[in-house]
């Protein structure tokens, strides 16, 4: 399962009907870090545009999601973030994407259990 930025929300908000843990319980994880929110330039490239704050930091969510044996990883100041924690390739925004499509592909074909951290 391949999901980049805000759209690792979705896992983490994929929760066990009895305990209440997320299905990233454990897992280590990337996403848009607190630091990349509330940031001019970082949701269009090329244009002044501010469409205003996200509707919540999903660095929070995933640290919540992940528990205290799972981590988030927001890899600031690094060019790119992906993380595998198989069944799960999370990715940190959309220049990852490339990335994380060849670490999904990995992990279908060659077997990638763990990248990235």
């Amino acid at each position: 399962i391949l999901a980049e930025c805000y759209g690792v929300a979705v896992l983490a908000f994929a929760r066990d009907l009895e305990s209440r843990e997320s299905i990233l319980w454990g897992k280590h994880v990337t996403g848009h870090p607190k630091e990349y929110d509330y940031k001019d330039g970082t949701g269009f490239i090329g244009v002044e545009f501010n469409m205003g704050p996200p509707p919540y930091p999903l660095e929070y969510i995933l640290r919540d999601a992940t528990g205290p044996e799972g981590a988030f990883h927001g890899n600031v100041g690094k060019e790119t973030s992906v993380i595998v924690d198989f069944p799960f390739v999370t990715a940190r925004s959309t220049p990852d994407s490339i990335l994380g499509g060849e670490k999904l592909v990995e992990a279908l074909e060659n077997g990638l259990r763990r990248y990235g951290w």
